[in-house]
């Protein structure tokens, strides 16, 4: 019995990939797969995939105000200057 090779994929943008077994379409975000011959031929052949060893940190975008479309900067806290002299 050979060890699986558990990878995490991506498609490449704009690629649409399916799972070899199901058909199924892979997510745009990736998923873990047991990185066998079917992978590897995405990869080398047509290059339509993206491997990594673990799942890549997800950048966040900053949120948009619905209303305007402006972009939001999440909430900072005011400290308060003491008037007065004392």
């Amino acid at each position: 019995m050979s060890k699986q090779n558990i990878k995490y994929v991506r498609p490449v943008k704009g690629m649409r990939v399916p799972y070899p077994h199901t058909g199924k379409i892979l997510p745009e975000e990736g998923a873990l797969v047991n990185f066998d011959s079917f992978w590897r031929r995405r990869l080398m052949k047509d290059k339509s995939i993206e491997v990594f060893d673990k799942r890549p940190a997800v950048k966040v975008a900053p949120k948009a105000d619905v209303k305007t479309g402006a972009k939001v900067s999440p909430p900072t806290e005011k400290k308060e200057i003491p008037k007065g002299g004392n």
